[in-house]
């Protein structure tokens, strides 16, 4: 969940893993946290790459 306006908020859950597959050994991995409702905040870290597109 993000807010335009305030990003700096921003949460996530993935109970499923972001594969959905279950048979991922990191299909649960987040599962106890989604049940007991917490939320995983998601927060840019510092810029590791850029990328740029130029005219030919």
């Amino acid at each position: 969940v993000l807010s335009p306006a305030h990003p700096e908020n921003a949460i996530f859950h993935m109970p499923g893993g972001q594969s959905g597959h279950p048979l991922s050994q990191h299909y649960r991995d987040q599962q106890i946290l989604w049940q007991d409702g917490i939320a995983a905040p998601l927060q840019a870290n510092a810029q590791l790459h850029t990328l740029s597109f130029l005219p030919q």
